[in-house]
C-alpha cells in the first residue's frame, strides 16, 4: 500500500504520510485518529490558498480510509496527451487550464473512459494509452453533499499534430497543443492536481 496519500481540497495540497518532511507545515496525529479528524478536519479543509500540509501518522492507510469515508466517491478518468512534436494537449474550461477528463459511465472500463473523454472534449481520434499516471483525489460539493473525486490518469500519444475542436457544451472554450516552454502560462492558472501531474511527467519522461 502507498506510504503517502495526497488529496487536493480547493487549493490546499494535503499529504498523509508516515514520515515528516524536512520543510513544510506538519500536523502529527497521536492517539485516536477519528477523534483527531473530528477536531481538526474543518480547519484543515479551510486552509489558505496554495498551502501544503503534511499529516504524519503511524498508519496512513487507516487515516485515508477514515477521511475518504466522509465523502461520496465519484470516479473519473482522463489523459495527458502528447503528440509527435512533444507538445501536450491542454483545455481551458470555466477560465482555468486543465487536462481532458470526465466521469465514468455505468459499467464503463476506466481506460475506455479516459480515451472517450479525450475524444469528446478535444475532437481527436487515434490516441492510445502509453502507461498509467498517478491517480489524483480532489474534493468539492454538490449542493450540501461533500464529494471526493478519484481521477485515473493516463499518458497518451497521438501521431502528428491533429486539429482540435473544443466541446463547448462542456464549457470548454479552448483546446491547444503547448510545448514545455509555454507551460508557465498553464501553471499560473490551473489546479494543484494538474500541476502535480505535470511535475510527474517532467520527472519521469523529460
Amino acid at each position: 500500500m502507498p506510504q503517502m496519500y495526497t488529496i487536493f481540497i480547493n487549493d490546499l495540497t494535503l499529504h498523509i504520510t508516515k514520515n515528516a518532511p524536512a520543510v513544510g507545515t506538519v500536523k502529527t496525529i497521536e492517539g485516536d485518529k477519528r477523534i483527531w479528524l473530528d477536531a481538526n478536519w474543518k480547519e484543515l479543509s479551510n486552509k489558505a490558498k496554495n498551502d501544503r500540509v503534511y499529516i504524519v501518522t503511524d498508519d496512513p492507510d487507516e487515516l485515508w480510509n477514515l477521511i475518504s469515508n466522509r465523502y461520496k466517491l465519484i470516479e473519473a478518468a482522463g489523459g495527458l496527451v502528447t503528440n509527435s512534436h512533444g507538445e501536450i494537449l491542454f483545455i481551458e474550461r470555466l477560465g482555468k487550464w486543465d487536462l481532458p477528463k470526465g466521469k465514468l459511465e455505468e459499467g464503463e472500463d476506466v481506460r475506455e473512459c479516459a480515451l472517450r473523454e479525450v475524444e469528446e472534449e478535444c475532437g481527436i481520434t487515434g490516441h492510445t494509452i502509453v502507461e498509467d499516471l498517478p491517480n489524483t483525489y480532489h474534493t468539492y460539493k454538490v449542493g450540501d453533499v461533500p464529494v471526493l473525486k478519484r481521477t485515473y490518469w493516463y499518458w497518451m500519444r497521438i501521431d502528428g499534430q491533429p486539429e482540435l475542436t473544443p466541446q463547448t457544451e462542456e464549457d470548454i472554450t479552448k483546446t491547444v497543443w503547448l510545448k514545455e516552454k509555454d507551460w508557465n502560462m498553464v501553471e499560473k492558472n490551473t489546479y494543484p492536481s494538474i500541476k502535480s501531474l505535470l511535475e510527474t511527467y517532467r520527472f519521469r519522461y523529460k
